[in-house]
């Protein structure tokens, strides 16, 4: 009877453990799920900005003056940009040779591997 009792006893931990289990890898899925696939739910700036216009109520002439102002934002932002990029990429190539003498050669491919990577996402989320 005392054997009986233990594995009684031993049936209901093994389904209280599958249970735990369960809901531990459950919770684990989700949050694992939510992490991957939210960021891409966040507005971008541009439409954080667009949004914040229209909320403004503009008058048609507002409007087309404010769109105006953007566009000529962004013409001279770009121009600005084209302008650092020299340096930007100077500022790179010094980075890049000190780093290659700190890391040796496969942690040197693995960083630019996945660097690439990186900067390939950004771009993604930035074309969003």
């Amino acid at each position: 009877m005392n054997s009986d009792k233990k594995g009684i006893l031993q049936i209901r931990l093994i389904a209280l453990s599958i249970f735990v289990f369960g809901v531990v890898a459950g919770v684990g899925g989700l949050y694992s799920y939510q992490s991957i696939f939210s960021p891409g739910k966040q507005p971008s700036i541009r439409e954080r900005y667009q949004e914040a216009f229209n909320r403004l109520d503009m008058n048609p002439e507002q409007t087309r003056e404010v769109e105006e102002i953007v566009a000529e934002l962004k013409k001279k932002l770009s121009a600005l940009r084209m302008e650092a990029q020299p340096r930007v990429q100077e500022i790179r190539s010094e980075s890049d040779a000190k780093l290659q003498k700190v890391l040796t050669k496969e942690q040197w491919d693995q960083f630019r591997a996945e660097r690439e990577l990186i900067r390939q996402s950004e771009k993604e989320r930035r074309s969003k």
